[in-house]
Formats: structure tokens, sequence, C-alpha cells
């Protein structure tokens, strides 16, 4: 490699100068891995191994040192240091270090777009000559079908990638993969692969997946409305990303204002009741078709018909028990005599349910709430029979409740009332108000001896209780007979008992 040569002053003295190394690249304990070494006498260094300036495991200088003794070894010794530069030569060939770079460009875009910077690593020397001066080129393109002409284009100096053509169509071809070469100025090259993502606009109508969508419900309770949606519909676009947006289209069928679109968190479309739906409405019974709508831009624009789609929605309503049956006189009062036969026909209920069309069937029941005794009856046609002999004095209005029961699940009932007027007739004698026991004293003149009152529950107004005739017992002794009389006061009432109570006056 080169020589190291020491000088000894002491003129007079053998000159045998002995040298050695120390430093970098220098391992006195195993000699094997050094990569240095000298002759001990002739003071030549020379390399034992190869030599590496360039990274990442290269280092272009070394440093160590030389140490020169007389006396051969056993003498004063001196020194000297030693930079060893390594020049470059172009034995590294340039690398890509990820191997695959990403990048991405806008569909629809001009040409000329940049879509990524690709750039290569040189270990070699930048300034030794042309050794890590890089040159980018595409090595395997991707051509254009229509035209022939390559897609990407990349600066030669720079390694930006860009569109060498317009308007790509992501819904056509998503992804591209190119490959590129950066070569040095020796002739050496590494290559990288650019993996191109074209990214999405939203340039593709929406569609529904059907013309028509079908659903079936029942008709709602009342003003009940059913949280859940009654219909999940469906849209393909082919636009990667989409903010669809639902809605029914005013006065597009019967029905329209009945139902809303919600959009869910997946990007379908859910149909919600937002009103009333009654199957016994004629024109609803036969249910219901309106157009629904989708946009794919997430706002509310029906002029831009190239974001926009419709689709017709069917809606069959199921008839509920949801009305109670109706009675065509829901009060009636009916006279009867209080000896009516039982069995005896009072009036007939007459009910119907609007419900399965009008043909729901209706059960007639008494309420037994009102009809303790159960002294009324009714059959399947609705007629009320006495069912237990009747008595005025015991109750003279019955009040009795008709349940109507249609046979929906769960059924429903309606009530009417049956006002049963019993009317009187002679059936209770009079009676004393109390047990009369006067006290006479004996050989007393003719006196008046007690006021005798009586009762009759039977009813006046018909005759058939007060003014009473009072009169001696016709079967009594003849001592009782001859002794005693009955006087009857012409008067109608006594104080006290002025509505129920007359009297017969008994004198001696």
């Amino acid at each position: 490699m080169r020589w190291v040569t020491a000088t000894d002053g002491d003129k007079d003295r053998p000159q045998n100068i002995v040298y050695f190394l120390t430093g970098q690249g220098i391992d006195p304990d195993n000699p094997a891995n050094s990569k240095f070494d000298i002759n001990r006498t002739t003071g030549e260094i020379f390399v034992l191994k190869p030599l590496d300036r360039d990274q990442p495991n290269g280092r272009p200088q070394w440093r160590f040192t030389v140490f020169a003794q007389d006396e051969g070894g056993e003498g004063l010794v001196g020194y000297a240091d030693v930079q060893v530069n390594l020049k470059d030569i172009n034995d590294n060939a340039p690398i890509f270090p990820q191997g695959v770079y990403f990048g991405n460009v806008t569909e629809n875009g001009t040409a000329g777009m940049v879509v990524m910077t690709m750039t290569a690593v040189d270990y070699d020397d930048p300034s030794e000559g042309t050794n890590a001066r890089l040159v980018y080129s595409i090595e395997k393109n991707v051509i254009e079908e229509e035209t022939g002409s390559p897609i990407f284009e990349i600066e030669s100096e720079t390694g930006v990638i860009k569109t060498a053509v317009c308007c790509l169509d992501r819904e056509r071809t998503p992804d591209y993969s190119i490959q590129v070469v950066a070569m040095d100025g020796g002739g050496l090259k590494g290559t990288g692969t650019a993996s191109i993502r074209v990214k999405d606009i939203n340039d593709m109508p929406p569609q529904f997946t059907k013309d028509e969508w079908f659903t079936e419900v029942d008709e709602t309770d009342g003003t009940t409305l059913p949280e859940m949606p009654i219909l999940t519909v469906t849209v393909h676009d082919e636009d990667e990303t989409n903010k669809f947006q639902y809605k029914v289209l005013e006065n597009s069928g019967y029905g329209a204002d009945k139902f809303t679109m919600v959009r869910n968190n997946d990007g379908t479309g859910s149909l919600k009741i937002v009103q009333p739906l009654d199957y016994e409405d004629l024109l609803q019974s036969n249910g219901f078709r309106f157009r629904i709508q989708v946009n794919d831009k997430g706002e509310d624009n029906d002029n831009d018909k190239y974001h926009v789609a419709n689709s017709w929605v069917v809606v069959k309503l199921r008839d509920i028990n949801d009305n109670k049956p109706q009675f065509e006189r829901p009060n009636i009062e009916v006279s009867v005599y209080e000896n009516a036969e039982v069995g005896k026909s009072l009036e007939t209920f007459k009910a119907t349910d609007p419900d399965q069309g009008g043909k729901s069937k209706v059960s007639y029941a008494i309420d037994r709430v009102s009809d303790r005794k159960r002294q009324f009856s009714i059959n399947q046609e609705g007629t009320v029979s006495i069912q237990r002999s009747l008595d005025r004095e015991d109750t003279p209005r019955h009040q009795v409740k008709i349940l109507a029961i249609d046979d929906g699940i769960p059924p429903k009932t309606a009530t009417a009332t049956l006002t049963v007027i019993v009317q009187d007739i002679n059936d209770n004698a009079p009676t004393f108000l109390r047990d009369y026991r006067p006290v006479l004293p004996e050989h007393v003149p003719p006196r008046k001896v007690v006021e005798i009152l009586a009762t009759d529950d039977d009813d006046r107004s018909k005759s058939n209780g007060p003014p009473f005739q009072f009169r001696l017992d016709p079967g009594a002794d003849d001592i009782i007979r001859a002794s005693f009389k009955v006087e009857q006061d012409q008067s109608e009432y006594f104080p006290g008992s002025l509505e129920f109570c007359h009297d017969g006056i008994v004198p001696i």
C-alpha cells in the first residue's frame, strides 16, 4: 500500500527500528480481524481485507497510528498518525428502501396531475463523478386501452410521477401498479413499485335495487304509531362513498302523506308510518302506492337529476281488531209486570263490528255485576229474557249491562244498558203497623179504645194500596161482636203516616 519510514538521531547506534500499528481497523487481540497490518522491518502498510466506503456498513475514512521503536523494539518510541481515505467506485446500485410506494390520484382529473414521488437511494459518493447521480424512468407502465397511450409519466431527475392522460375512471379501474427504475451514472439500476389508487368522486348515479318495493303491515291502533320501520330499501351506487338521503315524493300516489323515509347508518333507507292507518276506511283498505327517492349527494336537490333515483312502494294494509262493536240502540227501557212469566222476552239488542270488513261476529252477554240475582238472560241473537221471577216490592227498577263481544284477538267489548221498570200488581195484603194490645177498665161507658194503623207494600198509584176498609173478624165470638165495633175514619191519612197509613177506629 505505502511505506512509513522512521529515522533515529543516534547515528552511532544500530538502526534496527521496529514498526507496529494501533487504532481503527487494528485488533491486537485477534489479528485475524484486523483490516491493516505493517511490515515490522520495512514499515510497509498493507490492507488485509477488502474495504467498503459506502453505507450502511462501510466507512469512507480510517485513522490509526504507526509506532516506531528502536533497538529492535526495546528502545525509544516515535509515532505518526495515518489517515486512509477510500476513493469511491461505482459499486452500489440504487435501491428503493420501501420496495412498494403508495400514492393516489383523483378520478376524472386532468393530465399532468401529481400522483406521488419515488425516491431511490445510492450509497456511492455523490461527489465522485456520476456514481450516485440517479435518473428515473418507468419500466412497466399501464396503457390506456382506447388510445394505447401510457397512463403515467415520471420526471427523470426528481422521481415525481404524474398522470399522462386525463379522466381516470375509478369505477372501471380503481388501482394501478407500475414499476419504476432508478439508474446511476455507472449504469447500475434498482427497481421499485408504485401502487396507485384512484380516489373516488361522486360521478355515478344511485340506483334502487328494486323498481318496486312491497310490504304488508297492520293498521294502527288508534293514534298510536309504531316506532319500528315497516320497510328497508337498498341502493346500489358504484361510487366508493355516498351520502344517501331518502324521501317520500309528495303527491306521488295515494298514501304518500302517511309515510316518511329515514337514512340508516349503513346507508340503507327505512320507511316509517307518520299518520294513523285505518283498514275500515274504504280507500285505505285497498292499500297504498307511492314513489320514494334517493339522492347520493346528501342534499335535497331535485334539479340534479343525475344524482337521484326513484322507485315505487306498495303497502298492503292488514286489518286488526281495533274497533269495538257498536250498538244500534245503546240504551233501551222496557216495562214489565212483576208477575211476568219466566222466559218472557223483553227486548233485542243488535250490535255490529266494522272490523274484518264488517264480517266480524258479535256475541252477547250480561254483566252479572249489574244482575247479581241472575234474573235476566240473553241469547246470541241479543234477545233479553226473564230468567227468574221479578218482585217490584224488592227491586222496582233494574239496570242491566248488556255486553257485545267481537271475535278479534284480543276481543273488544261494547256496553249497552237495559232499564227494566217492574210494574206493580196487587200481590201484597195490608199489614198492621204493630200488634195492638189496648187495656180497657171495666164498667166504663162506651168510648174510643184505640186507633189502628195499617200499611201495604203495593203501589198506591195503581189502586193497590190505601184507602183500607176495616171491620171486625166475622168469625169472632158473639160477645166480641156485640161489645165492639169498628168505625171507619173517612180521612185518608194520619199525621206521621200521610202516605201509607189509614186507620180503623174501634169504640166501645
